[in-house]
């Protein structure tokens, strides 16, 4: 019997997302711009994707930024926590994307994250035995849209350099080098 996360993965027909998790875009604005954050290098207005993060095969999003503001909406699954820093003063924010506000009131249906900003996103595993909860379907929308050449994933070293006072974080959500 497949679980839920199974399920959405074969419906939805995700593919394996360089960071981590699965992915389906959704969604390529048709609409263009050149900003000067791409050198006035053409993209999409505008994407959209699901992603699923599914506990144990791929539980994390690697640390990574974007040129592009990221908007995550929750659907449905476990809560997810979004780690964001911010090289401009050396700060961590724990974002929790998700529903249930008895459990958290931090917690969030919806969060941005700014273009630029280093960001890695992690299952909150609330009980290994059922597996219909270890998982998260979400939704990411960029604006512009997403381009892989825009995309950089986060060297350990680097982080660490830039952030000490988050080295375990950083170890646990990034690639050995």
């Amino acid at each position: 019997n497949d679980n839920q996360a199974d399920e959405w993965i074969r419906i939805l027909d995700r593919k394996p997302h360089k960071e981590g998790g699965f992915y389906s875009e959704t969604y390529r604005c048709n609409d263009q711009c050149a900003l000067e954050r791409y050198n006035k290098q053409i993209r999409s207005c505008s994407t959209a994707i699901y992603y699923l993060l599914k506990y144990p095969e791929s539980p994390i999003s690697i640390f990574h930024r974007i040129k592009a503001d990221e908007i995550w909406h929750f659907y449905q699954g476990s809560s997810l926590i979004v780690h964001e820093l911010d090289e401009e003063n050396s700060s961590h924010t724990e974002h929790i994307l998700g529903k249930d506000l008895s459990k958290n009131k931090n917690v969030r249906p919806q969060i941005l994250i700014p273009y630029g900003k280093w960001f890695a996103a992690e299952l909150i595993k609330t009980n290994i035995d059922d597996f219909n909860n270890n998982y998260v379907l979400c939704g990411c929308t960029c604006t512009p849209g997403f381009d892989y050449n825009d995309f950089e994933c986060a060297k350990r070293s680097y982080l660490i350099e830039k952030f000490p006072n988050f080295k375990d974080l950083i170890i646990r959500l990034t690639p050995s080098e």
